[in-house]
């Protein structure tokens, strides 16, 4: 049953994470464990039967008993023919031979196990049995067989009993802590949901209290409080508008209502009086559709309606509504060049009108239209007039709602006092502003309507500095031209960017390896997020269980790996270095090697180089320098894993947050080019898998055909460094053709030529056609991002090359053609 709480469900999914987790760790330290003590055990008899084997290369044991001690107190040495027991150690008296086993083809070591009665103390004691090959000995071809006591713990159950316990002890106190850390931390939401629980409609100007740890639950509880703001402002607005409505409605409905009771009293009313009343109902009718309208036009832009946008040119916008009209007797318009900004056209024509309107009813002869962009780029419309301008204590009021002077109702009884509100509402919902003032030009009132070049494309002003006049009369006003630049200003500015740019670089290179790794984890989460999203579709898991499910599976995948990888690598180096005595005895007895000892000291040369001090630091560095290099990697790698499981569960916050940078008219089109990268990234990666694989079965089959006996691991190696483009599969077969020659050489050319042919098919055949059916790029631009990016980062440039290359694709096909196609 799942839980109902969060904090149960984090509690419940982390444990079960961590049992998974836990329990595949737990296996393959117990295999890893189990297969080191039994390494430590032959290890032992390996030592005791070689030093055997250096004794009797020059004389017998006397009486037929060779000296033993513990740990390895059971020692044989048996003809090699037909078995007989020649000498054995004094417990192994009068025994038959511990194994007779034989060497494989081309090795001279055997290992075995024996639970034999007469070879133990008891019946439940089984050994580990080394067995070496000696030919020329003083016995003649002979075995040397040793055994060693298997360890307890290997058969009573012990090293399970106490891994499980302890992990079990580990578990249970991880799942208190995560259940009282995961409570702890979800305190304060429950504080939040009470403060929220205690607000009403009649008190939203309360508040949640922000908490000042800077965290997740304070950006809630900001959160919450914006919310609340907006919503207290919507019932202002509300509230607002209903007052506006019923204060402005009801004088007009109150008078039809009266011309209407004392018609209707009248006895006999008389025609032409009855035409004189319909006439004013018509009149306070059409006064009051024009208050509806001035309120819906509010109530729009209360509800931020306007805030569509297009290119506008606003000089241009000013002559043609105001150019060729001729009910105005003295207008003059003045432009210089275009005024471009971002408005919708009907709100800013609306805008202007309601400024020459007002301007119309209060001038005597003259009005000025001043049309231009200021110093700093704002676009700016000057209306003036030569009426008796507004006092200064009224220059704000009059933008109030049905705020009216007494000069303006005496003008026009019949207004409603909602003009300029909506002008100045029209102009904020843009960003800008209007202002009014006095004058200067012709003595009157001054309408500054300023939009800032946010809202605009910018423009070029015209070759001439003199404005010119559009419009009857000649009452051009001249602008102040602009100052002349400060050289030394820009020069200093220069000189500063081209430091900090300096400085930027530097830093940029000295965290490269730190840049490197979070772009490896980036690409690696973007293209796992395929899988995510198919497992929350098709197998409706959260998303972060997906995710860790999919970690998991990529533990597993690695401890499988290693399983494979370690333990024939471990037997492949000790079965070398115990053998390197007789593979130097028989080069010793090889007459063509001898004849080359002989002349050039071949075998002292390599003995003095192999015991040289020196060597191993002129090789690797020291051995501070190796395992400097293994804890490199070990810690990149897990930086990278962590950074990967990081990026995994927030890459849609992440795209997201990228997405916001972008102006809001141009992130639809950023978002679908984005989404498409992600999802041509995720198909890389896909196609790099499904190359891998099949180069890992087509390995597989083939080193299984010719019978190796580490088929399985070498087709591990193979499919991962198919992961690598281009160089990835030679590293392979290159791996495997040494490890199959070490015991057959013939066999190791065969796998070579056999490698070489594949990889060539792979390469112009597999690879380009997975790829490009996955990315939608042309083989040839495969191959050429391939090589661009392993000369620039290595490793890791020819690994983001391609999906680099598909983004570049994208932005071609869906940016820069269309664009050329229009010019």
């Amino acid at each position: 049953m799942r839980p109902r709480s969060i904090r149960g469900r984090v509690t419940a999914g982390t444990m079960v994470v961590l049992v998974v987790v836990t329990a595949v760790g737990l296996s393959l330290a117990i295999l890893v464990l189990r297969d080191l003590i039994v390494t430590q055990a032959r290890d032992r008899a390996a030592e005791a039967a070689r030093h055997v084997a250096e004794q009797i290369t020059t004389e017998r044991y006397p009486d037929g008993e060779i000296p033993a001690s513990e740990p390895i107190p059971r020692l044989q040495i048996v003809d090699g023919e037909t078995g007989e027991v020649l000498a054995a150690s004094h417990v192994l008296q009068g025994v038959p031979a511990l194994s007779r086993e034989e060497p494989r083809r081309g090795d001279f070591r055997t290992d075995s196990t024996t639970c034999a009665d007469y070879v133990g103390e008891s019946p439940a004691d089984c050994y580990l049995v080394v067995g070496y090959s000696i030919v020329d000995s003083a016995y003649g071809d002979v075995m040397v067989l040793a055994a060693a006591r298997s360890p307890y713990v290997l058969g009573s159950g012990a090293l399970e009993t106490v891994l499980i316990g302890s992990a079990a002890g580990v578990l249970t106190a991880t799942g208190l802590i995560i259940w009282v850390g995961v409570g702890r931390a979800l305190r304060p939401v429950e504080q939040i949901s009470d403060q929220m629980e205690a607000i009403s409609v009649t008190d939203l100007q309360r508040r949640l209290r922000v908490p000042g740890t800077h965290d997740e639950i304070a950006h809630l509880a900001r959160t919450a409080n914006a919310s609340l703001d907006r919503l207290e402002e919507a019932v202002t607005r509300q509230r607002r508008f209903v007052s506006d409505a019923s204060h402005e409605l009801r004088n007009p409905i109150a008078g039809m209502r009266a011309k209407l009771e004392v018609e209707l009293s009248e006895p006999e009313p008389d025609p032409r009086t009855r035409d004189r009343l319909l006439t004013a109902l018509l009149a306070d009718t059409e006064r009051l559709e024009n208050i509806v309208t001035d309120l819906l036009e509010l109530a729009r832009l209360d509800s931020d309606l306007a805030s569509s946008r297009e290119p506008l040119d606003l000089a241009a916008l000013v002559r043609q509504e105001f150019g060729a009209r001729t009910d105005v007797a003295d207008l003059h318009i003045h432009t210089r060049g275009e005024v471009p900004v971002r408005m919708d056209r009907l709100r800013t024509a609306r805008v202007l009108t309601n400024l020459v309107a007002n301007a119309e009813r209060h001038a005597h002869e003259r009005i000025d239209i001043v049309v231009d962009l200021d110093e700093r780029g704002d676009a700016v419309v000057e209306v003036h007039d030569d009426g008796s301008g507004v006092p200064e204590a009224d220059r704000e009021r009059i933008f109030e709602r049905f705020s009216r002077l007494r000069e303006s109702r005496d003008l026009d009884p019949g207004g409603s006092g909602l003009g300029l509100a909506i002008s100045r509402e029209i102009v904020k919902a843009y960003g800008g502003t209007l202002t009014a003032g006095h004058s200067e030009l012709l003595g009157g009132a001054l309408f500054t309507l300023r939009i800032p070049p946010g809202c605009g494309d910018g423009g070029a002003m015209s070759d001439g500095g003199e404005l010119s006049a559009a419009g009857e009369g000649a009452g051009a006003v001249p602008l102040p031209a602009g100052r002349r630049p400060g050289y030394f200003r820009i020069g200093f500015v220069g000189a500063l960017g081209v430091l900090v740019a300096w400085l930027l670089v530097q830093s940029l290179v000295g965290v490269r390896g730190v840049l490197v790794y979070i772009l490896v984890a980036l690409f690696l989460a973007v293209g796992l997020n395929p899988v995510i999203e198919f497992l929350r579709d098709r197998a409706r898991l959260p998303r972060w269980a997906a995710i860790l499910a999919v970690c998991a599976a990529l533990v597993a995948f690695v401890a499988v790996f290693v399983w494979a990888i370690v333990p024939p690598l471990g037997e492949q180096v000790t079965g070398l270095v115990s053998g390197l005595p007789t593979m130097i005895g028989d080069l010793q007895g090889n007459a063509f090697f001898a004849d080359l000892d002989r002349r050039y000291d071949v075998l002292d040369k390599l003995q003095g180089a192999v015991t040289d001090p020196d060597v191993g630091r002129q090789v690797f560095g020291g051995l501070v320098g190796v395992g400097q290099v293994v804890v490199d990697s070990l810690v990149a790698s897990f930086t990278v894993f962590i950074l990967t499981l990081f990026f995994m569960a927030s890459l849609h916050g992440i795209l997201d947050a990228c997405y916001r940078l972008v102006p809001r008219s141009r992130r639809a089109g950023v978002r679908e080019i984005g989404d498409e990268i992600v999802q041509r990234i995720g198909a890389f990666i896909a196609g790099q898998l499904v190359v891998a694989a099949f180069s890992g079965l087509v390995a597989f089959l083939f080193l299984w055909a010719i019978g190796s006996a580490y088929a399985l691991t070498l087709a591990l190696v193979v499919a991962v460094t198919a992961l690598i483009p281009l160089v990835g599969t030679t590293i392979g077969a290159l791996a495997a053709s040494l490890a199959v020659a070490v015991s057959d050489p013939w066999l190791g050319l065969l796998t070579l030529v056999f490698f070489l042919v594949y990889q060539q098919i792979e390469s112009y055949v597999i690879s380009p056609r997975v790829m490009s059916r996955a990315v939608h790029v042309s083989p040839t631009a495969n191959i050429t991002a391939a090589l661009v990016g392993g000369a620039m980062l290595g490793l890791v440039g020819a690994l983001l090359a391609i999906p680099v290359a598909a983004s570049l694709t994208i932005i071609l096909h869906k940016v820069v053609f269309p664009r050329l196609e229009e010019a």
